[in-house]
């Protein structure tokens, strides 16, 4: 009638079996990174008198390798800049079936 059920009889068991399903989302923070480098003067100094040594001695030619110490500084100015973009959830991720609990 109208798609109702009969109540349950006293002497009946009633069994009911709970389906547990588990889902799982994944939280994004989408960051953001610029990188940046200002160079700033750069400072020569020669430190002592160059060394003159004998290289290679031949009949038609003399090669000699001439060395002088230089120190050089070099300062860099690294930059970052970071922006943090509002953070969105992707929750289409495959639901994990539980276990039953029987009540």
């Amino acid at each position: 009638m109208g798609g109702h059920c009969p109540p349950p009889k006293p002497d009946c068991d009633n069994a009911a079996s709970v389906k547990y399903v588990t889902t799982c989302a994944d939280i994004n923070v989408p960051l953001e990174l610029k990188p940046s480098a200002e160079v700033g003067r750069i400072e020569t100094e020669f430190r002592g008198d160059p060394v003159v040594e004998c290289a290679q001695e031949g009949k038609e030619c003399c090669e000699v390798l001439v060395t002088q110490k230089v120190c050089v500084r070099v300062p860099i100015t690294f930059k970052l800049k970071t922006c943090v973009d509002p953070s969105f959830i992707v929750c289409c991720v495959k639901p994990t079936p539980g276990k039953d609990k029987k009540e």
